[in-house]
Formats: structure tokens, C-alpha cells, sequence
């Protein structure tokens, strides 16, 4: 029975009506997730689309006590799910070991003897994790250590029946395996964590009352790799029973690639008989960067670092015991800075860019319109913000379809300042910021484009009129700025091409 707390939020999320990032369509549930043909978005049963993702609370994050692992209170996932849908999200990120999954613990509630407590300890029901409770010693919450060689069967049910509800209702999960802010950064996120000496029965050398930093990222201790390849081994053998799933190995990263790699390749050679999964990484820039120049990661989150359109950069340093994921402030993940380290990266190496932040329009819009694959913000559901974005981005998806080969083309966009995502010979979507002088420099093609602009303050698609290629015209933009465009080529005439 769902708590008045879950009928709530599950009521709050129905009345998220308007998708954030996709048109009302028929329930589609997933068959295939993949790399899109053009290397940079990802592509859900064959069509390239733009990921909108939410992480946390209900599903798996630090800022609700009812995740997915919980029992107390019984979420209703299809309930939850059908609220997802009907806000246009398609992406939903869950953490494995979360350092508060199910904890029901308030923030600093995890203090050493003597320190004075800022919350409460751990209490049941809210502790299952992957593993089984031994017989053996007290945990850190009051109940038996976990037994880091056997799994909790009712935690991998649930977690079965959770992705195969969001992928029956065309919603992709990302599993983050493992999260640096679980292990790592302060003792409060370290004290509870099922790897800790005091917690469980195995002896894997980590720290006990220091955090585990960097000693939990070794692939030199035998005890250790061991047991975290139990538990990688077990959650595959879970997830693989499903198509829409994305495979992060770790989130919140600032520690050396080869680790990264190690279980990049582990998860891709257990998955090789049934063809080649996405896996994905948050971590900081250096790591990004070392890991796009192999081919171990597919998908890469914008998640710890950003760029601004002045070349400032911010990321966490490399190998340091830092809050990774909260290191950069939020003008690095918000605004110009989202096309700015798109851009950064896409001249990395083509992939998928996952950009994170801000639920505004704007950034909405930048993400889509810079060549991002997709972009997601904190929180268990679309907020009230993200809903203004239903008619831009939303719009903008209804009207192109299938994003494969949709390049950013910012050479096509003149004089105005903006963004320009366009597929040659198809048409273009232009984002104009600033209009004054703004000019379309669009390909020759047989016939003309038609043109449609979204008033911002209406959210109402207007018919723009149609527009010759082939030469260099003056943008007139009827609406005020930040406005979007998108520009389709006609369709021609029976037997014309």
C-alpha cells in the first residue's frame, strides 16, 4: 500500500501533462537501444532520438527516501512510470549502491563516536542493498553485516520488475554500478556503505574510519576486484533480460581511466553473446578525455565539468579526494556553457554527450541544438520549470522525427547569434538567441523549406512560410528571443526527387 507520502509525489507527477521532451505518442516499449548510425546520439528501436533523463529520488538517488530498492513505501512503478511517460521522459537514471538508497537517514546523519549526530542512524526497513544480511556482527545500522559473496534475492526482483515496467512504457534505464559519492569525499557517505570493513564480513583491506578514496578504485587488490566483480556479475545477469538499458560503470569519477576501462571491457565481454550494450561513465574531464580515445565507453555524462564560452573550464582535479560531482559551480552546467562543452567535446571525438544541469529551456534547447545526445537534471520527476521546455524540444522531435545524421552546423546560422542542428538536404533546426542581423545560409535543394517558429511565450507553433536554399537570405524571426526554428525540406512531388 502506497504511504501518503509516495500518493503525493505520484500525484504530483500525473499532473506533469505536458511532455518536457517528446510529443504525447502511443506507449512504444523498448526493443533496442544503441549508438545511433551517426556515432552521436542514441537511438531507441532504430531511431535516434534525445534523451531526457531524470536521476534520483523514486528511482534510485540521494534526495527521497523512496527508491526502488525500498520496501517501505511500496512505490507503484507502473503508476510511476505512466507519470514519467506522460512528461516526456524517456530516460531514467538508478544508482546501485546509492550511499542513501533505502538508508532512510537524513544528510550528516552518519557521524563517528563522539562527534554530535546531525540526523539519525540507519533503521529497517529501508537498508536493503544488493547483498544478503550474514549471521555475523552488527552493521553501522544496527542490523547484520552484509555478506558480500551472497545477494539479496528481493532486491534484484524488484530491480527486475523496475526496468522491465520503464522499458514496457518506452523508458530507458541507466544502472550506475558504482558512484564515487558512495565510498568516497566525507565519513558520512563512506559509514554506511555495505563495502566498509565494519559492515560487512569479508576482508577486502579497505579503510575504516577514513573514506575509501582511492584505495576503492585498485585493480590491485585480488580481495577486492573479487568481490566487486560479484556483484557486476550479478546485476548484469539481471539487467541483460532487457533491451533498454544503459550500462554506467561509474558516476561522479575523478579517479585514473584504466580502472573505468577494466570494467568497461568486463561488462562488454559478459554481454557479448547477445551483441554490444552501451556503456556509459560520469567522470571528470581528464578521464573523458582519456576514455575517448579508446573505445571501451560509448556514452559519456557532462556531469562533474563544463566549459564556458570563454575557454574558462572547470573540472574536479585528477585522482584527488574531491566531491566530484559537486565541484564546478552551476554557470558551467547551465546556458552558454552547455553548447560550449558540447562543442568542446564533440571536437574530442564524435560520441554521445549526456549534458546535465539547469531544467530551464534555454538549456534545453542549447543541449539539443549543439549536437548533444541528451541531457538530464537532479531530481525524481520533471519539475515545474523543465515543463516549459514540452513545446520546444517536444516540438522540435515531432517535427524532425529520427535524429540520425543531425549535425550542428553553426556555419549555417549568420550574423544572429544561435545554434544550428541541420542534416543537409533535410532542413534545420536554428536557435536564435539574438536575431539582429541573423541570416539562413541553407543547401540547394529542388523546391523550398517550409518554416515554423515557436513563440516562447506561447509555446505555439507559428507557419513561418517557406524559404529558397542555395543562397545566403536574411532571417526574419517574427517572435521574440530565444526563439526556435525548424526548417524541413517540402516534400516533392510523386516522382520528383
Amino acid at each position: 500500500m502506497l504511504s501518503v507520502r509516495a500518493v503525493l509525489l505520484l500525484a504530483a507527477l500525473a499532473a506533469c501533462t505536458r511532455p518536457v521532451c517528446a510529443a504525447r505518442q502511443p506507449v512504444e516499449p523498448i526493443r533496442a537501444l544503441a549508438v545511433a548510425g551517426d556515432g552521436v546520439h542514441l537511438a531507441v528501436n532504430e531511431r535516434a532520438t534525445f534523451m531526457c533523463g531524470v536521476t534520483g529520488g523514486l528511482v534510485g538517488g540521494q534526495d527521497d527516501p523512496a527508491y526502488f530498492s525500498n520496501s517501505d513505501p511500496e512505490p507503484d512503478f507502473a503508476a510511476y512510470a505512466s507519470a514519467l511517460r506522460d512528461a516526456g521522459v524517456n530516460l531514467v537514471r538508478v544508482n546501485g549502491t546509492s550511499m542513501a538508497e533505502g538508508a532512510g537517514r537524513v544528510g550528516g546523519a552518519n557521524t563517528l563516536p563522539g562527534e554530535e549526530p546531525l540526523g539519525h542512524p540507519p533503521e529497517a526497513p529501508y537498508t536493503r542493498r544488493p547483498w544478503a544480511r550474514s549471521d555475523q556482527g552488527i552493521a553501522w545500522d544496527g542490523l547484520p553485516r552484509y555478506d558480500l559473496g551472497a545477494f539479496d534475492t528481493w532486491y534484484f526482483d524488484r530491480l527486475n520488475s523496475f526496468v522491465a515496467t520503464m522499458n514496457d512504457n518506452g523508458i530507458a534505464v541507466e544502472f550506475t554500478f558504482f558512484h564515487q559519492s558512495c565510498v568516497a569525499e566525507s565519513f558520512t557517505n563512506w559509514a554506511d556503505s555495505p563495502w566498509r570493513p565494519e559492515n560487512n564480513t569479508s576482508s577486502l583491506g579497505l579503510p575504516s574510519r577514513e573514506d575509501a578514496y582511492p584505495a576503492f578504485f585498485s585493480l590491485q587488490n585480488t580481495a577486492l576486484v573479487e568481490a566487486q566483480k560479484a556483484y557486476v556479475d550479478q546485476c548484469v545477469s539481471v539487467l541483460r533480460q532487457h533491451a533498454g538499458v544503459l550500462y554506467c560503470v561509474v558516476d561522479g569519477y575523478n579517479g585514473p581511466s584504466p580502472w573505468v576501462e577494466h570494467w568497461a571491457k568486463h561488462i562488454r565481454d559478459l554481454l557479448a553473446p547477445a551483441g554490444q550494450p552501451v556503456v556509459s561513465v560520469g567522470a571528470a574531464l581528464d578521464c573523458t578525455r582519456m576514455l575517448t580515445q579508446g573505445k571501451s565507453v560509448d556514452c559519456f555524462h557532462a556531469s562533474c565539468f563544463g566549459l564556458l564560452p570563454d575557454g574558462k573550464l572547470c573540472t574536479p582535479p585528477s585522482q584527488e579526494d574531491v566531491a566530484a560531482g559537486g565541484f564546478c559551480g552551476d554557470e558551467f552546467f547551465s546556458g552558454p556553457a552547455v553548447d560550449a562543452t558540447v562543442a568542446h567535446l564533440l571536437g574530442q571525438r564524435p560520441a554521445p554527450y549526456v549534458t546535465h544541469g539547469d531544467d530551464s529551456v534555454d538549456s534545453y534547447l542549447r543541449a539539443l541544438a549543439a549536437g548533444s545526445a541528451g541531457r538530464c537534471h537532479r531530481g525524481s520527476s520533471p519539475s515545474d520549470e523543465s515543463r516549459g521546455a514540452d513545446a520546444a524540444v517536444g516540438g522540435v522531435l515531432a517535427r524532425v522525427g529520427d535524429l540520425t545524421g543531425w549535425t550542428p552546423r553553426r556555419d549555417m546560422l549568420r550574423g544572429g547569434k544561435g545554434l544550428c542542428l541541420a542534416r543537409p538536404g533535410t532542413g534545420c533546426v536554428l536557435y536564435v538567441t539574438d536575431k539582429n542581423g541573423a541570416k539562413a545560409d541553407l543547401p540547394a535543394v529542388l523546391g523550398a523549406y517550409t518554416v515554423e517558429w515557436r513563440h516562447p511565450m506561447t509555446g505555439e507553433w507559428l507557419p513561418g512560410g517557406s524559404i529558397a536554399g542555395g543562397k545566403v537570405l536574411p532571417l526574419e524571426v517574427p517572435v521574440p528571443v530565444p526563439a526556435v526554428a525548424v526548417l524541413m525540406r517540402q516534400a516533392a512531388e510523386p516522382g520528383v526527387s
